[in-house]
C-alpha cells in the first residue's frame, strides 16, 4: 500500500513495505525495505533504505545507504551510511559520516566527515565535525568537540567538548588525575 504512489518518472527503484517511497516522483535507483523507509523521498537518488523508518525524512539526499531501524531517519542531505538500531538517526544536515553500530553518532544533526563504529560511539555528538570512534561508547559523551580521535573499549568516554584529542584505550577522559573533558590538544 501506498508505495510509489506519486511516482511520475523515476525509474528502477524498488520498493517493498507500507509507505515506503511513497512520496517519490524523479528519483532514481532507490531500494527501500521496511515501513515508511525513504516515505518523503521526492527526486533522492542512489540510495539503499533497509529498515523500519530508514531514510524516512530524506527528500532529495543521494547516494545514502541506511540499514537497521530508524537509521537516518532524519537525513536530508548525501553520502552518509549507517548501519545499526538508530545509527545516525538524528542526523540533518552532516555529510560523509560513517556509523556503524547501536545507536553509534545517534544525535549527529549537521557534524559532517565522523566515523563511529561500536555499539553507542559517539552517541551524543551533535555537531563535531571530523571525529572518529571506534569501540564500544568510544567517544560517547562528545557533544561538540572536533577532530577528536577515540580507540578502544570506552576510549574517551566523558570528553565532551575538547577538540584535536586522541584517546587510546579505557581512558575516559577524567580518571588517573588528569581531565581532558573539556580541553583541547592532549
Amino acid at each position: 500500500r501506498n508505495t510509489l504512489s506519486l511516482n511520475t518518472t523515476g525509474s528502477n527503484n524498488t520498493a517493498l513495505g507500507d509507505g515506503v517511497l511513497q512520496r517519490n516522483t524523479t528519483g532514481v535507483y532507490n531500494t527501500a525495505i521496511g515501513l515508511n523507509s525513504m516515505n518523503m523521498n521526492t527526486t533522492g537518488a542512489f540510495n539503499l533504505a533497509m529498515g523500519i523508518y530508514s531514510l524516512f525524512d530524506n527528500v532529495a539526499g543521494s547516494s545514502n545507504i541506511a540499514i537497521g531501524d530508524q537509521a537516518l531517519t532524519n537525513s536530508l542531505t548525501s553520502n552518509n551510511t549507517a548501519a545499526g538500531y538508530y545509527a545516525l538517526r538524528m542526523n540533518t544536515t552532516g555529510a560523509n559520516n560513517t556509523a556503524f553500530g547501536k545507536s553509534a553518532a545517534a544525535t549527529n544533526t549537521t557534524g559532517a566527515s565522523i566515523t563511529a563504529v561500536g555499539h553507542n560511539a559517539l552517541q551524543y555528538s551533535t555537531t563535531g565535525n571530523s571525529n572518529t570512534a571506534i569501540g564500544w561508547h568510544a567517544g560517547n559523551a562528545n557533544t561538540t568537540g572536533a577532530q577528536n580521535t577515540y580507540l578502544g573499549h570506552t576510549a574517551g568516554y566523558l570528553v565532551t567538548t575538547g577538540s584535536n584529542n586522541t584517546v587510546l584505550g579505557r581512558y575516559s577522559g577524567n580518571q588517573g588525575g588528569l581531565d581532558i573533558r573539556t580541553t583541547s590538544n592532549n
